[in-house]
């Protein structure tokens, strides 16, 4: 009799498809069913098989390094439905930071152990607490995908950097121009860098930012 087990989940909750996965002998395979009565008589059956020896699991799927897959991610999820910036932003995110720490590792051997140490060496070497979130972000992206392709059961970046409860960078406080201030500063402006005056004056009456 092999060794293994066999689990039925509703992999995103409220949307009503449930998954059978089945584990056995250090092999893992999940199957998309539909509805949770379908997928608990399927497992029902897969369980009958498995303890008369009859079930075998053929590992047909590479499995991947966080790094191969994050490229694949990257590269035709992000970049063809992300503006360039956030494009660029993930990428160097992968590459300064998650690559670094997480990118030789099997996807399917990813703790959530290994999510907080990461995001608890950022926070101590004083990364700023935004690039620690997008950090989590883009190694939640990752996986989630890797989830929806049925490589991985569960993705461990899920709600961790809450339970961290890592402390908020204390803000400045922002003391705005007065109005004497910015006309001082639009007269002077426009008065020894003329070309620039539209913008500081758009950006003056408006508030947009550069971006």
């Amino acid at each position: 009799m092999a060794n293994g087990g066999v689990s039925v989940r509703e992999v995103k909750k409220g949307s009503g498809v449930w998954h059978v996965f089945i584990s056995m002998n250090d092999k893992r395979k999940s199957k998309k069913i539909g509805s949770k009565k379908l997928a608990l008589e399927v497992a029902s059956k897969i369980r009958a098989r498995m303890l008369t020896g009859e079930l075998q699991i053929e590992d047909r799927k590479k499995v991947f390094t966080f790094q191969e897959y994050a490229l694949l991610w990257i590269e035709n999820y992000i970049k063809p439905t992300r503006k360039p910036g956030t494009y660029s932003r993930y990428e160097e995110i992968l590459r300064l930071y998650v690559n670094l720490a997480l990118g030789d590792k099997k996807i399917d051997r990813i703790t959530r152990g290994d999510i907080k140490g990461f995001l608890l060496r950022l926070h101590k070497k004083k990364v700023s607490r935004s690039t620690v979130s997008l950090c989590r972000d883009v190694m939640s992206g990752v996986l989630g995908q890797a989830v929806d392709d049925e490589l991985i059961l569960v993705n461990p970046v899920t709600g961790v950097l809450k339970a961290l409860k890592l402390e908020r960078v204390k803000k400045i406080p922002v003391e705005p121009l007065t109005f004497e201030e910015v006309d001082l500063f639009l007269t002077t402006c426009q008065k020894y860098v003329p070309k620039y005056y539209p913008l500081f004056l758009t950006a003056c009456r408006t508030g947009m930012r550069l971006g």
